[in-house]
């Protein structure tokens, strides 16, 4: 704070108002009524500091409060940037939990995929051992038919023989 002289009067000042030391009444008079002049003079003087400095204040408290507020609202913005930034972050680890499971999904469909393939492998080898078995027989067996008919004719023309 700025300190203000305080306001002294013209009278005393210059040492008026004082007589080889005798005062008369119209002296004391004069100097009650500096006195007076100087209370009021002084007075008047700490009014204005008062004013200035309850202005000075009110200022202060003005600016405070609105430094006050624009905390406020910074610290609202910033709890709503941490609410979507977590949001966010849960939306993310959603997402990749989704993307695992779907692979995870994938994965087992492709063994699936993989498993029924190999087994349609082993049907289809299991069909042609079947088929190469049945052909055999097929072969054996008209290998046999004709056996059986040529030892039939034989056995009809033995017996046609005798």
């Amino acid at each position: 704070m700025q300190a203000i002289p305080f306001p002294v009067s013209p009278v005393r000042a210059s040492g008026g108002g004082q007589h080889d030391g005798a005062l008369e009444d119209h002296d004391v008079t004069q100097l009650m009524n500096i006195d007076d002049v100087d209370a009021d003079e002084h007075d008047e003087h700490a009014l204005a500091l008062l004013a200035r400095e309850l202005q000075r204040t009110q200022t202060l408290r003005s600016e405070t409060e609105a430094h006050i507020q624009r905390l406020v609202v910074e610290q609202r913005q910033l709890e709503a940037l941490a609410r979507r930034e977590s949001a966010a972050q849960a939306a993310v680890g959603n997402r990749l939990s989704r993307i695992e499971q779907l692979q995870a999904q994938g994965r087992e469909r492709a063994a699936q995929a993989a498993a029924a393939s190999a087994e349609r492998e082993r049907q289809r080898e299991e069909q042609a051992k079947a088929e190469a078995r049945r052909r055999e027989y097929a072969v054996e067996a008209r290998g046999a038919d004709a056996h059986s008919d040529d030892l039939d004719a034989f056995l009809a023309l033995d017996s046609a023989y005798y």
